[in-house]
């Protein structure tokens, strides 16, 4: 066998090039809306004026709470969660199971974003 000769060269050093990501084309969206009063402190009915689908709140007695985005292990938890509450209530004819979409009033003065919502069959025409 010939022996084949090996020649090892040094890379140059060039310098990185910066590129520009292409534009998304996406939809103008609005900002969500600030809250009306400079005040932390709002009415109900302001809160229902100001919080659209896109704001995740609770209102408590005045004071308004914007709600964090979860963790994969909180959205995890939650579907099993849901799964099995959703499978039992239906099996046994109970009624619904809701996620977190849903804003419930509770009473006058209180509106909470609960993880899991279960509402029984009587209180369906609730929704």
């Amino acid at each position: 066998m010939a022996a084949s000769a090996l020649t090892i060269t040094k890379p140059t050093q060039k310098k990185p090039v910066q590129r520009r990501l292409p534009r998304r084309h996406t939809s103008p969206r609005q900002p969500s809306p600030s809250p009306p009063t400079t005040s932390p402190r709002m009415t109900e009915e302001e809160f229902v004026r100001w919080c659209d689908e896109d704001v995740k709140a609770e209102f408590i007695a005045g004071t308004v709470m914007v709600m964090s985005p979860v963790s994969i292990s909180h959205t995890r938890l939650f579907r099993r969660l849901h799964t099995l509450l959703h499978l039992y209530a239906q099996a046994k004819g109970l009624g619904e199971i809701l996620g977190s979409e849903y804003r419930a009033r509770l009473r006058v003065g209180i509106r909470r974003v609960p993880d899991i919502l279960f509402v029984r069959k009587e209180h369906l025409n609730r929704l």
